[in-house]
């Protein structure tokens, strides 16, 4: 009988995986339309990604880069698949899929080990089919992984009481560490971890074993953590917990000027003016910026978790908005995250009332939650907490669909006004820009270097459309023309740039 279940339900998670990926690669097929495919700008992140992953695969050790600030994990994990490919995207992005898609077998698993298969299935066709979370697999950057990362640790942490042989626990310990390495922020799981591991997986071990335990579980996650610490240690010349691009993001979004969502350039750049970067220094400066402004401060977080649970997709490095319009398939799918936290939210409250022992999983989206929090409020970051919310969605329609089964109105009328509420709150405001002028700007420069002028300055017209005054745009939209031998055209836009923004040296260059 156990084989026969084991034997029906590895037939089912293969027919989940494929079914999820099928929806993958029909979007890679529409992804091969967008010129960020395979044309990367300097100016986005994903270059400095893209860059490192070739050094590495050519040899270099150390996957240095441009810009080095970020966590040099996915730079490796990326140049592995060059090395495989030959800086193949294609390859590339059909790897990060294969990996979103057994995102999605592992929220289906988790959702079903802790509140029944049939809420199980609701999260598996939530994430499934949520265009957020594939837009962002296929990407060059840390979300493209994220999120397979920390389920995928969740889960065998989970799995863990059923079998704590010192094998798994050295095993679940090393997919822990690499989901903190890709972006220390998530290191704020490792005590609910410990918590879970210390009171429910071993609270019935002797002290010896407990002792034992502990001591392998630590030694093995600080000694993962080496290499990369040491990577650090080299590129920057002292020490760097992964990533050195924290105390940037941190102190950007914990000014009280700070509008809640997004990144406000104008506001760091304000503060860098007059401050040094710096955990310690930042800090220090914000304890006293509290003190002066705690009204402020409270009303900056309010705005905060009003655009944490709110569909607006914030755009950083890509515009998820744009992105979709390469891709009426994708479109056609569910683009509003706000179903996901409204009922995620209602099921979190209801699974934590009727005390579902479900502690891991309470932890995980809490402590994720907070992680993006306290630092910038962003589409792309809001991808690791994303499936838990979907896993509390799939309870919570489950036990709407139970309510209606039993006809109990009730629970039925009160689930369903909690959320509508909800859902109605974290609808997108109007005034919100979707794309920034740099997402023009990138989308342009791609199409100019495919050598498709005509499609980069209908991007560049789209830009200055909504921003008139964004002196890179002029000035992109001053090379079309130059391109073309509009050598009127082009020098008025480069003329128009330089007085925007005076020490615009490609400007001057032109002129």
């Amino acid at each position: 009988m156990k084989t026969s279940r084991k034997i029906n339900d590895s037939w089912l998670t293969l027919f989940l995986f494929i079914a999820a990926l099928a929806v993958r690669l029909i979007y890679l097929e529409d992804l091969q339309k967008n010129p960020l495919f395979d044309t990367i700008p300097e100016s986005m992140d994903h270059y400095n990604f893209d860059q490192a992953a070739k050094n590495f695969a050519e040899g270099d050790w150390l996957a240095r880069s441009v810009n080095n600030a970020f966590s040099p994990l996915y730079k490796y994990f990326l140049g592995c698949l060059y090395w495989i490919s030959g800086s193949n995207y294609y390859f590339a992005y059909f790897i990060q899929f294969s990996l979103g898609a057994f995102s999605t077998v592992l929220v289906f698993k988790l959702t079903r080990l802790y509140f029944g298969i049939r809420a199980g299935f609701f999260s598996w066709l939530g994430i499934t089919l949520f265009s957020t979370h594939i837009v962002y697999e296929g990407i060059l950057l840390r979300a493209a992984f994220i999120s397979f990362l920390g389920l995928w640790s969740c889960y065998l942490v989970s799995k863990i009481e059923k079998e704590s042989s010192m094998l798994r626990l050295i095993v679940t310990t090393l997919v822990l560490s690499v989901f903190f390495q890709a972006r220390p922020n998530t290191l704020l799981v490792l005590p609910v971890v410990c918590l879970y591991f210390h009171f429910k997986v071993w609270r019935e071990e002797s002290w010896t074993i407990i002792i034992r335990k502990w001591a392998v579980f630590g030694g093995v996650l600080l000694g993962s953590f080496a290499p990369l610490l040491v990577q650090c240690y080299i590129v920057h010349g002292k020490f760097v917990l992964f990533d050195a691009s924290g105390p940037h993001t941190f102190i950007a979004g914990n000014l009280s000027t700070y509008s809640g969502v997004g990144f406000d350039l104008h506001v760091i750049e304000e503060y860098r003016n007059q401050n040094v970067l710096g955990y310690v220094s930042n800090v220090k400066y914000l304890i006293s910026h509290i003190a002066q402004n705690p009204v402020d401060f409270i009303f900056l977080y309010l705005r905060k978790l009003f655009f944490f649970f709110n569909n607006f997709e914030s755009p950083t490095n890509i515009s998820v908005y744009l992105y979709r319009e390469f891709s009426p398939f994708l479109s056609s799918l569910w683009n509003h995250f706000s179903l996901f936290s409204a009922l995620g939210l209602a099921g979190l409250t209801l699974a934590f009332r009727e005390k579902k022992p479900a502690f891991l999983l309470y932890g995980y989206i809490l402590t994720l939650s907070l992680a993006i929090l306290i630092f910038l409020n962003e589409s792309r970051y809001r991808i690791p907490v994303t499936p838990y919310f979907i896993i509390f969605f799939g309870y919570a329609a489950d036990e709407i669909l139970k309510s209606l089964q039993k006809q109990n109105w009730h629970k039925t009328l009160i689930f369903l006004s909690v959320s509508g509420v909800l859902l109605f709150c974290f609808q997108e405001i109007p005034g919100l820009n979707k794309t920034r002028p740099d997402d023009f700007n990138n989308m342009a420069v791609a199409w100019i270097e495919k050598n498709q002028v005509e499609k980069a300055d209908d991007y560049l017209t789209r830009g200055l459309t909504l921003f008139p005054d964004e002196a890179q745009t002029i000035f992109n939209k001053g090379q079309v023309h130059f391109i073309q031998e509009e050598w009127e055209l082009a020098q008025q836009y480069f003329s128009r740039a330089l007085n925007l923004k005076p020490g615009m040296t490609e400007a001057k260059t032109q002129l």
